[in-house]
C-alpha cells in the first residue's frame, strides 16, 4: 500500500497548497505553475526566467478572462479560477514528476 499512501499525501499537499492560495490569493499557483509551462515550452537546458514571467501574466490574465465569462452577469475572483485550475495542474505535475523518479 505504499502507493495508496503516496497518493493521499500528494492529494493532501494538493488540497492543503489549494486552501493556502485560497485564503492568500491566486500568486501561488501561478507561481507554481508558469516556470513549469515555461521550461516544458523552452527546453530541458534552459531557464527561462522571462518566458516565466510573460507565462504567468498570460495565465493571470486567462483566467481572470474565464471568470468573467463563464457565468453570465456574475464575476469570479481569479484566485478562485487559477484555484480550481491550478490544483489538478499541481497534482499532475507532482504526480508526473514521482511516476519520473520511479522509472
Amino acid at each position: 500500500a505504499p502507493g495508496r499512501v503516496r497518493t493521499l499525501a500528494l492529494l493532501l499537499a494538493v488540497g492543503l497548497a489549494g486552501l493556502a492560495v485560497g485564503i492568500c490569493g491566486p500568486v501561488g499557483f501561478v507561481a507554481l505553475a508558469a516556470p513549469v509551462i515555461a521550461s516544458r515550452l523552452a527546453g530541458p537546458l534552459r531557464v527561462p526566467l522571462v518566458g516565466s514571467m510573460l507565462t504567468g501574466a498570460v495565465l493571470v490574465v486567462a483566467a481572470d478572462t474565464l471568470g468573467r465569462i463563464v457565468f453570465d452577469g456574475v464575476e469570479l475572483p481569479v484566485g478562485i479560477v487559477t484555484t480550481v485550475l491550478g490544483g489538478p495542474f499541481l497534482l499532475w505535475v507532482l504526480l508526473g514528476r514521482s511516476a519520473a523518479t520511479r522509472v
